[in-house]
């Protein structure tokens, strides 16, 4: 488990690099985009293996997950 760290940081820096390009050089875009995802993936895991419903305040929480990513992409 400990051997998939390597490539796992190596993904994790290139792709560090590719939003910076994409970004026109700003850091702050793949931050909140990468918490909002992070946000949406812990939620949707939680709901899957540990079967817990998504309340209203998770539901809400969701959806501004969602416009925080939709602002960072959509928005020039």
């Amino acid at each position: 488990m400990s051997l998939m760290g390597v490539p796992i940081s190596f993904v994790y820096i290139y792709a560090t690099q590719y939003l910076v390009e994409a970004f026109d050089g700003e850091m702050w875009p793949q931050r909140l985009i990468g918490f909002a995802m992070g946000m949406i993936a812990f939620a949707f895991l939680t709901w899957l293996h540990l079967n817990q419903g998504i309340t209203l305040k998770t539901g809400i929480t969701l959806i501004l997950a969602i416009a925080i990513v939709l602002i960072q992409i959509l928005w020039k």
